[in-house]
């Protein structure tokens, strides 16, 4: 019971239904999926949602629906990014030097909309352990969990979970591949 408390706290606290919620359903239907990211910043968890066509699987490590890896390509105030990823003098230097990972990206996000700030773009991305036991004690664990911008791996630490940190709602579960499709 307290256990349904504090969720059902944690949703309120962090507006999933008054908010998030309509537009995760409606990303479900009109898009792959609805996705969320559950992460912690300092000793609180946070939700934030995500756009499906900014995360990535390869298409062959998730023919059967289980990828091992996960990709999140996306930009974030440069100004923001030195404040959260800058923890030496060296990365923050690295973050206000770095550029888009590719040409083709920056055209055509220059291209769709303009920025009234400075955009850095970041990749964040994951690798579950392959042979995850939470029972085993002597088992050790090989997942990793990534942020780079271009020139600099800004945050790494080990991945001890099988899973990746989203919660994805779909209309259609895939027959295969890893993505759902939607209503539309």
């Amino acid at each position: 019971r307290k256990l349904r408390q504090l969720i059902q706290g944690e949703f309120y606290r962090q507006s999933i239904h008054e908010k998030l919620a309509p537009r995760i359903i409606k990303d479900s239907l009109v898009a792959r999926a609805g996705v969320v990211q559950v992460y912690a910043e300092g000793k609180k968890p946070k939700v934030e949602r995500c756009h499906v066509w900014d995360l990535y699987t390869d298409d062959w490590d998730a023919e059967f629906g289980e990828p091992m890896s996960m990709f999140r390509l996306r930009t974030m105030d440069r100004r923001r990014a030195v404040a959260k990823l800058g923890k030496t003098k060296a990365l923050k230097e690295k973050i206000q030097n770095a550029g888009y990972f590719s040409s083709s990206t920056q055209w055509i996000r220059d291209q769709e909309r303009a920025s009234t700030v400075d955009r850095v773009e970041l990749l964040e991305a994951w690798y579950r352990c392959a042979d995850h036991d939470a029972d085993d004690k002597d088992h050790k664990c090989t997942g990793k969990h990534v942020i780079i911008c271009d020139g600099a791996v800004l945050f790494e630490e080990d991945w001890k979970h099988d899973f990746f940190p989203f919660a994805l709602l779909t209309y259609d579960t895939p027959n295969k591949g890893y993505w759902g499709k939607g209503i539309v």
